[in-house]
């Protein structure tokens, strides 16, 4: 049974507007993800970002590189990668600027079907 503490944080479209407003989603994949929720209930989501580490190497950067691009401590990036911490919204656009790339080229889809 549920209890009110296990209510989700958001639901419906106004996890969709989340996405796009904390993580930089473009309006395409926004719509996308709200089609498969649409009559789901979701607690936040965990954001993983599965591909950082592929992006990171495919455009050559070290660890301490990517880090001094993004404002954030090498560490915390390995940590990131390693999938041991959760990043902050503004990290995620922060690295995938560093990156040239779009917040969501980062993480799986399949990590908002969990």
């Amino acid at each position: 049974m549920l209890r009110a503490s296990d209510a989700p944080m958001v639901t419906g479209i106004n996890w969709s507007k989340r996405l796009h407003k904390l993580y930089g989603f473009s309006t395409d994949r926004v719509n996308f993800l709200h089609s498969l929720s649409v009559q789901l209930v979701y607690p936040s989501p965990v954001v993983r970002l599965a591909r950082l580490r592929q992006w990171r190497e495919r455009k050559a950067f070290s660890q301490q590189e990517l880090a001094e691009r993004a404002g954030i401590s090498r560490a915390a990036l390995s940590r990131i990668e390693s999938g041991q911490a959760e990043p902050h919204p503004r990290t995620v656009r922060k690295l995938a600027h560093a990156l040239g790339v779009q917040p969501e080229d980062l993480m799986n889809i399949e990590d908002f079907d969990s």
